[in-house]
């Protein structure tokens, strides 16, 4: 496979960075908006206007609060070698190749594409504990585990 799971992991963190600063600008820009939005003459579209851009920046913040969560569990996990499929093994199937560590979904890393995905998602349930050379079934397909970095 030759990909480097440390620098992988240091991807996927970095990729974590961006989100998060995304997030606060966006956090930022909806509130700074929410703040601008003057009183018109119109009260109740003012009330609406006022509680859309609320709103906005409360789901923003959500998804701000997530991916530093996110980012905190990816911190905390191991790279190093693994010989069964647990949290912060890379997997290569038959299939697709995975990374067990937080959600990110597909990522492309050194060309090749990765599933980022948890270890509570349906397929990082299905793979954990087997090692090389096992086959799962999900979804009806047989899929062989090939390798576990």
């Amino acid at each position: 496979m030759n990909l480097n799971k440390s620098q992988l992991h240091k991807y996927c963190l970095e990729l974590l960075d961006e989100r998060i600063a995304m997030y606060q600008q966006e956090v930022k820009a909806a509130q700074d908006a929410a703040n601008a939005e003057g009183k018109s003459s119109v009260g109740d579209k003012y009330e609406t206007t006022r509680a859309q851009m609320q709103g906005e920046r409360d789901r923003q913040a959500r998804m701000l609060a997530d991916a530093q969560k996110q980012r905190e569990a990816l911190a905390q996990i191991s790279t190093q070698p693994m010989q069964s499929v647990q949290i912060g093994a890379l997997v290569k199937t038959s299939m697709a190749t995975f990374y067990l560590t937080v959600s990110l979904g597909k990522v492309v890393f050194e060309g090749q594409d990765i599933q980022v995905i948890s270890s509570v998602s349906p397929i990082g349930q299905e793979l954990l504990n087997h090692t090389a050379g096992d086959s799962i079934t999900f979804r009806g397909k047989k899929i062989k585990i090939t390798e576990i970095y």
